[in-house]
């Protein structure tokens, strides 16, 4: 028998991910709101929801309702929140005895719903399944494997841009050997706003600055029309060219001089850090399985290119 989704989830603020669960749960049933107290974001945000035919409600403050779970999706400043379980979806920012959630959802994958828990013994399955995610649970409210597995695939993929690959050419490449999505057009889905997130926490002293530059233009992603593609019309991706531009003059800045490497070369760097990466989580304690499953929903990778 499946588990009884959830009746009502609020989220305190806004981001992608917070649009992409609030939209997943009403769908499911699940009644959905997000606070958000700025009226011409409460504006912006219902017009995406209403595009991706979704009904959420948007509110100035918390209705005097009793919920299920609450979550903070990390853009607005820490408040009281009423009665509820607490839930943080941005690993940069913790709220005591919270859970932390990251949902990966990959165009033709399943999604993968990772739970860092502050003690054993929270019932889950109900929200899982209401999102229609695989469910992982972990010890802990630190990031999640998928998320550090992304920030170590995608930190590389800006360090090649910056050398002189080119973004369209790495997700072509990694696709054709056998990725579900490359990691741009992936980063296009989560949203930029949750690479920084992740660069912020996790690679504090990385100057790269090919992302933060690209957020700061308005690349926000696909579900604003404009990441590292462009996506006229709301349809498929097409290549940005300014991308390559932006990465020159970057380089440029920074006094590297691009140099043209092979492809077989970039890719072998690229899963040369996801494998680091694995093998960090591996030595904390992390089962192979638990590795493989976040490489897989989380990235899109083929368990045949990082061997464990």
């Amino acid at each position: 028998m499946p588990a009884a989704i959830p009746q009502r989830i609020a989220f305190w603020g806004s981001s992608l991910l917070a649009l992409e669960m609030a939209a997943a749960l009403s769908r499911a049933g699940t009644e959905a709101l997000i606070v958000e107290p700025d009226p011409h974001d409460r504006e912006r945000l219902s017009a995406i929801l209403s595009r991706a035919g979704a009904h959420v409600a948007l509110h100035a403050d918390f209705p005097p309702l009793p919920y299920d779970l609450i979550c903070d999706a990390g853009t607005l400043p820490l408040r009281p929140f009423p009665p509820a379980p607490l839930a943080t979806l941005s690993p940069a920012r913790t709220i005591p005895l919270a859970l932390a959630l990251d949902l990966h959802h990959l165009p033709g994958l399943p999604a993968l719903l990772e739970v860092g828990l502050p003690e054993t013994g929270t019932d889950l399955s109900g929200l899982s399944h209401a999102l229609g995610a695989s469910l992982a649970l972990r010890q802990g409210i630190s990031p999640s494997p998928g998320a550090r597995l992304q920030n170590a695939l995608w930190r590389a993929a800006d360090d090649a841009l910056l050398n002189g690959a080119t973004l369209w050419e790495i997700d072509e490449d990694l696709e054709t050997a056998g990725f579900a999505i490359g990691p741009y057009a992936a980063q296009d889905i989560c949203g930029l706003e949750w690479a920084l997130v992740l660069r912020k926490l996790l690679s504090p002293h990385c100057k790269n600055p090919i992302t933060p530059r690209a957020y700061a233009e308005g690349r926000i992603g696909r579900a604003l029309g404009w990441g590292w593609y462009r996506y006229p019309g709301g349809g498929g991706r097409v290549i940005d060219p300014l991308t390559e531009d932006m990465a020159t003059e970057e380089a440029r800045f920074a006094g590297i001089t691009p140099a043209h490497r092979p492809m077989a070369e970039v890719r072998a760097a690229l899963l040369a850090a996801m494998q680091s990466e694995a093998r960090a989580l591996a030595s904390e304690g992390v089962s192979p399985e638990t590795i493989r499953l976040a490489a897989s929903l989380a990235l899109g990778c083929p368990a045949a290119l990082l061997p464990l």
